[in-house]
């Protein structure tokens, strides 16, 4: 069921820019993690609780491992004077959005809608999308997608993987935004263990959802 794509060249194909979105990178626990799963729960019946102490235990607190966690939001006024006053966009060597004053980690987004942790692989071997929390909206998704492209590939990250349900539909808007499909690498087959046998089959495989972050593995 596990899927995993690439994405080469720093940006997805099939996606446009939306200067009214940008990304934020968060370093440590925050309430805007609270406020997207109150937001994007409705859409993820069957999963782990992604809030604010889930995301501390899980990512930012692991002993071992270190995570980059981006979340997109809305482009507050603050970010498009900065945009303004200090060049295009375009340039990389200008970040609009690191904007102290505003004393929050999201600097001048606001309106936080969705997140992914990313891990950079050893040696440049790439990076993997580890956990990720997105609204069914290909728009958005595309856009945070190209925006998390362009800061790897500054990095000189070209490639980009994950896993994800079959059935999902975050499968099917990432594969729109430029994932390919492939077999599940390593050979894990996930299996479920039901105590209700009054479940419906078919609502558990369509909403199911689980990451790579569900596992011990990443």
């Amino acid at each position: 069921m596990a899927r995993y794509g690439d994405i080469s060249g720093g940006t997805p194909s099939g996606v446009s820019s939306d200067t009214s979105l940008d990304i934020a990178r968060v370093d440590s626990p925050d309430p805007c993690f609270d406020d997207i799963w109150e937001k994007l729960s409705i859409y993820y019946p069957l999963a782990v609780v992604r809030n604010s102490p889930y995301m501390a235990w899980r990512f930012f607190d692991h002993p071992m491992k270190r995570y980059q966690i981006w979340v997109l939001g809305e482009v507050g006024k603050e970010g498009k004077d900065s945009a303004s006053a200090l060049g295009s966009p375009e340039n990389p060597s200008v970040a609009p959005m690191e904007n102290q004053a505003t004393g929050s980690p999201l600097g001048c987004l606001n309106n936080p809608m969705g997140y992914a942790v990313i891990q950079e692989r050893e040696h440049g071997r790439g990076a993997v999308m580890v956990d990720m929390l997105m609204p069914p909206s290909h728009a958005k998704v595309g856009a945070f997608m190209e925006k998390l492209c362009q800061k790897l590939g500054q990095r000189g990250i070209h490639t980009l993987e994950t896993w994800l349900p079959r059935d999902h539909f975050l499968t099917d808007i990432f594969a729109e935004c430029g994932f390919q499909r492939g077999d599940e690498p390593i050979g894990i087959i996930p299996t479920v263990r039901l105590f209700d046998s009054g479940l419906d089959m078919d609502a558990v495989c369509r909403d199911f959802y689980y990451t790579m972050g569900d596992g011990d593995l990443f």
